[in-house]
């Protein structure tokens, strides 16, 4: 099941990375509600899950930081 996850949270990498490159406040919220949707399902403590929500943190401050 790891694996699911993994392939899961690669896909939204993924998607996120275009999103951020399309500058679209929609996709990039679709990319965090994929985030909370496997925190929720109980994945919260897997590493993949909290580095991928580091990631999504990190580009927000990145971003609130050149504006």
């Amino acid at each position: 099941m790891l694996h699911e996850i993994e392939k899961s949270v690669e896909a939204g990498r993924e998607f996120f990375h275009l999103a951020s490159e399309l500058q679209s406040p929609h996709t990039i919220s679709r990319a965090y509600d994929h985030l909370i949707t496997l925190e929720n399902a109980g994945y919260k403590n897997v590493k993949v899950v909290q580095d991928f929500r580091e990631e999504l943190n990190q580009s927000r401050r990145d971003k609130e930081a050149t504006l």
